[in-house]
């Protein structure tokens, strides 16, 4: 797989009606955990660039990269939404480096860098924190700490100093005009922070009419582009593991998923560095088209229809998300939709590869996780070429026969799968989008088994020379409510001694009863959309859950800021579930709770808010989950998974996976 180094930025379209730009005020999207009610229209970033990093799985990307440009001024609009962060510490930054020209590849002192430090490290007692406290927004909600259209905590611009020079950046923030930077944090447990960064990125010198400085330099319609989203986790408030170092993680693009690593910011050998010397190599910037309205869009050609959605498995006309291997002959047709919406470039001979991996963790996107499905004409070929225009859609079908060795292998695991489907062609084709994944419900004969895979195979060997390397899952369950409960969230405290990871917080949502018709509360999340896939349905009241687990492994570098070291881990994706609870007729949400851990050999919990465990070089791990729901008394009563499910069968907890 080819690494993700090249991006257009077409100029904004809205949608009818809203025709605006984006506007600069922290919010892209709802952040998990926040009522409903919090999410607002942003439609400035319709068909503009993004990019996530949900990993190998993915309830929710843990970070995402997205932006467009202002068709009416010379503004880039870029947003960076970070998820799921431990904690929020006064070094977590996103780092922008901008070369006015792509080409040629090499360091110049036109050369620009922004460093923007969203939010505020929390005080030593765990409370505060995120962006600032001043001034109040109307769209902030106290009892979720959501914090909105706030400035950042502080930002930088640099230019690059000649060869030669004592360090590598000089710090010219003062002599450029401000920029307009807003943010937004929220805290709806104490287990999970989330921020969010938005910037109007002048393209042009002068910045603003009549105010022309040297310090900034007009960017092309083809320049050179670095992101880094950087996540620290330092005492006071680390939640994360303190192995090698205190917690970090980066999110960095260019990506390169045979090479994670290659593009993130580290201590040099010779040790760390002030941040004046940080840089990454000069090829490491990918390739950043900026579109004006009316201009070929080099990013248009063959996609996939409904990104995610356009693969599947064929049921009737739609395409599906349920593998069927209950019965030995039966045929799945795997399907890949494609559309193609170059105007006058048709794509021929375009293929599609379709692969399946483990539900788990793991590591991002290698092609050697993800194996090739056992249907034929795999890759398959499109019957006739994709036609330009994007009127028509054409599928691209492999045939999965059921055998017995199928069921043997997909029997004992959880009825999750991932698959990724990769396009190809060996004539004349134009990708706008050449891969997409989506979770897959796998039906089979045996019973639904809770089990993740873990997997070792890592491009370099641990951290600490051993053959193991070191994993961190970071454990969240949120509770799904009805309106109406304007109770802040759980305070996020963790299992008592003799159970695993409890990490509580509560994601409102719309549901319950609506003119009298009964209203599922999935179909409200579409606007994220933070669940997707076939859900499990409820015929009466229950309540339910979103258990999510996001997981990272240890590089065999680190990054220090401010004196203190920090292990850099990397994202491995995210594995989730969500869970029903039948009410009883005289019962409400309130009235029961849901509990889950993860338990394996060399599993180790960390303060509640996790799982440490090692898994073996090119090998892997299987973890195992207890998922318990009912009334406190009757959680603590029972003595495992098993016994409950005996004891309660009457109150079956239901199982989907999102993907």
């Amino acid at each position: 797989m080819a690494a993700f180094n090249e991006l257009s930025f077409p100029s904004h379209v809205g949608l009818p009606f809203v025709g605006d730009p984006p506007k600069v005020d922290g919010f892209t999207e709802l952040h998990p955990g926040l009522p409903l009610d919090s999410w607002r229209l942003e439609a400035g970033y319709v068909g503009g660039h993004k990019f996530t990093f949900d990993g190998s799985g993915g309830a929710h990307p843990a970070a995402v990269f997205r932006g467009v440009k202002d068709a009416t001024r010379q503004v880039l609009n870029l947003a960076f939404d970070v998820r799921f962060d431990p904690s929020f510490n006064n070094n977590d930054r996103v780092i922008l480096i901008m070369r006015p020209q792509f080409a040629p590849q090499t360091n110049s002192v036109n050369d620009r860098r922004i460093d923007i430090m969203p939010v505020n490290s929390a005080a030593a007692d765990g409370s505060g924190g995120g962006a600032n406290a001043n001034p109040a927004s109307g769209d902030d909600l106290a009892a979720y700490q959501y914090r909105t259209n706030r400035p950042p905590r502080l930002y930088e611009v640099y230019r690059r100093n000649p060869a030669g020079s004592a360090t590598v950046w000089a710090n010219v923030t003062a002599k450029v005009p401000p920029l307009d930077i807003k943010v937004s944090s929220s805290a709806p447990s104490t287990t999970a922070k989330n921020w969010t960064v938005e910037l109007a990125l002048p393209l042009t010198n002068p910045v603003f009419p009549g105010v022309n400085d040297p310090q900034w330099v007009d960017i092309t319609d083809d320049f050179g582009l670095y992101v880094d989203m950087i996540r620290l986790c330092s005492t006071p408030g680390c939640v994360g593991p303190q192995i090698g170092g205190f917690f970090s993680t980066q999110f960095s693009w260019p990506f390169d998923p045979a090479n994670p690593t290659a593009a993130i910011i580290t201590d040099p050998p010779s040790g760390a560095v002030p941040p004046t010397n940080w840089d990454v190599p000069a090829t490491t910037l990918g390739q950043a088209h900026i579109l004006e309205p009316g201009e070929a869009n080099p990013a248009r050609g063959v996609k996939f229809k409904d990104e995610y959605l356009g693969i599947g498995v064929l049921d009737g006309t739609l395409v599906g998300g349920t593998l069927d291997l209950r019965t030995i002959g039966t045929n799945n047709q795997l399907v890949a939709r494609l559309i193609n919406d170059h105007p006058t470039n048709a794509a021929n001979q375009v293929t599609a590869e379709f692969r399946i991996a483990d539900f788990g963790l793991g590591p991002y996107a290698f092609n050697s996780l993800w194996r090739r499905t056992p249907s034929n004409a795999n890759p398959a070929t499109a019957p006739a070429p994709v036609p330009a225009g994007g009127l028509s859609t054409v599928d691209i079908t492999s045939t999965w026969t059921v055998t017995k060795a199928d069921q043997d292998r997909y029997g004992p695991i959880w009825s999750d799968q991932c698959l990724w489907v990769e396009l190809s062609s060996t004539a004349a084709a134009q990708f706008a989008e050449s891969s997409v994944r989506r979770n897959l419900f796998v039906r089979t004969a045996s019973e639904a088994r809770q089990k993740a895979t873990i997997s070792g195979e890592l491009p370099t060997k641990p951290a600490d020379g051993s053959d193991s390397h070191d994993y961190w899952v970071h454990s969240m369950y949120m509770r799904l409510q009805p309106p109406g409960e304007s109770s802040p969230p759980d305070d996020g405290e963790g299992s008592p001694p003799d159970e695993g990871p409890i990490i509580s917080a509560r994601l409102m949502a719309e549901g319950g009863d609506e003119g009298g018709e009964r209203v599922n509360v999935f179909d409200y999340l579409n606007p994220n959309p933070l669940l997707t896939g076939a859900l499990v349905m409820q015929d009466r009241p229950a309540a339910t859950w979103l258990w999510v687990n996001v997981g990272y492994w240890r590089t065999t570098k680190t990054l220090t800021v401010g004196g203190v070291k920090h292990a850099v881990w990397l994202n491995a994706g995210n594995f989730a579930a969500v869970v029903q609870h039948p009410l009883e007729p005289d019962q409400s949400p309130d009235d029961v709770d849901m509990r889950a851990d993860l338990v394996g050999a060399g599993v180790e919990r960390t303060g509640g808010h996790g799982v440490v465990f090692r898994v073996p070089h090119k090998g892997k791990k299987e973890l195992a989950s207890r998922i318990r729901a009912g009334t406190p008394r009757e959680i603590e009563e029972a003595p495992g998974y098993t016994t409950l499910l005996a004891k309660h069968s009457r109150k079956v907890i239901h199982q989907a996976r999102v993907a």
